[in-house]
């Protein structure tokens, strides 16, 4: 199992503790964008290393589409690289995590984005 695999395996576990939010998986930025403009989510996360539409591309058009601007983007990569995160943050990610995913550090950065975003809406 890659270690892709496993982060998708423990983030699923994650995700599915927390009450009023349903858990949808797309495979690759394209689909994930087209997903993301179908069903309006309250948080969107993404692989740094996507296939085909690369991570830093899918940010910038979840924040160029009118229905996604809004929403929290949580990026996790399983490299720690100071110039990706960055990018990513200036390119409209809230967060950037990396591997192995710590559970409370999740959590807690999940629910303030979240509380943060009530706030806004």
């Amino acid at each position: 199992m890659s270690s892709d695999q496993t982060s998708r395996i423990l983030f699923t576990r994650i995700a599915r503790r927390w009450t009023r939010m349903t858990l949808l998986v797309a495979e690759g930025g394209e689909a994930g964008l087209k997903l993301a403009v179908e069903r309006r989510p309250r948080l969107v996360v993404l692989e740094s290393e996507l296939p085909g539409v690369g991570c830093e591309t899918t940010v910038i058009r979840l924040r160029n589409q009118a229905v996604t601007s809004q929403v929290p983007i949580v990026v996790l990569s399983s490299v720690d690289s100071p110039m990706a995160r960055m990018r990513l943050l200036l390119a409209g990610a809230n967060a950037f995590l990396t591997k192995p995913l710590d559970v409370a550090k999740v959590d807690r950065i999940v629910a303030e984005l979240l509380e943060a975003r009530s706030f806004c809406s």
